[in-house]
């Protein structure tokens, strides 16, 4: 049974900020460097170029990390973390729901039971994670970036990484003038003497 909710959130921690940075970072990208050719191409390539942009800015960040283990198998990256989660990025819809390959290996992933496909010695029970960007039609260049815990038909859960919060932008005002009547303080400046001057 997949890890809970919860514990998978505690245990992820450091890591959301970096994932949810790196699927903004790559949804914009394929944007910006693709613009002119966007309409040309299918709907599959526009995903897997954002992916892939979103899998090179995983592995710059991520590669030198101890508890991360990247592995490339069948033109598919595998983030592996703490030895406890598989992560696999993937385009998502709004209900969660991602466009698996018809082939063993996605159904074995979203299954997300223990699957002869990923066993290793270095990581036996491993909860399987899509790291998932939704797009967000209101503003395309922020999309939404979820964690999802597959399950065959579905998921057991999911959640959004949410954006950095941001400082409150606070107006900076002047004092107000003192009374006319109000007694003010003159502070004197300190005189220099003749070492200070040296």
């Amino acid at each position: 049974m997949p890890r809970d909710e919860d514990y998978t959130r505690k245990k992820l921690e450091r890591f959301l900020p970096i994932m949810r940075e790196c699927a903004v970072k790559a949804v914009r990208e394929s944007m910006d460097d693709y613009v002119k050719t966007a309409p040309k191409h299918r709907k599959t390539t526009t995903r897997s170029i954002t992916r892939d942009h979103l899998v090179d800015h995983l592995r710059g960040e991520l590669m030198l990390d101890p508890d991360v283990s990247i592995k490339d198998k069948n033109q598919t990256t595998y983030f592996e973390l703490h030895g406890e989660f598989r992560v696999l990025a993937k385009l998502a819809n709004e209900g969660g729901k991602v466009a698996l390959n018809s082939n063993q290996a996605s159904f074995a992933f979203q299954d997300n039971d223990d699957s002869d496909l990923f066993a290793s010695e270095d990581l036996s029970e491993a909860t399987n994670l899509y790291l998932a960007y939704v797009p967000n039609h209101m503003d395309p260049r922020e999309p939404f970036v979820w964690v999802i815990c597959p399950k065959a038909g579905g998921h057991h859960w999911r959640f959004e990484i949410d954006p950095p919060a941001v400082p409150a932008v606070v107006e900076i005002t002047s004092a107000p003038p003192p009374d006319e009547g109000a007694e003010i303080v003159r502070v004197p400046a300190e005189k220099k003497t003749a070492e200070d001057s040296e």
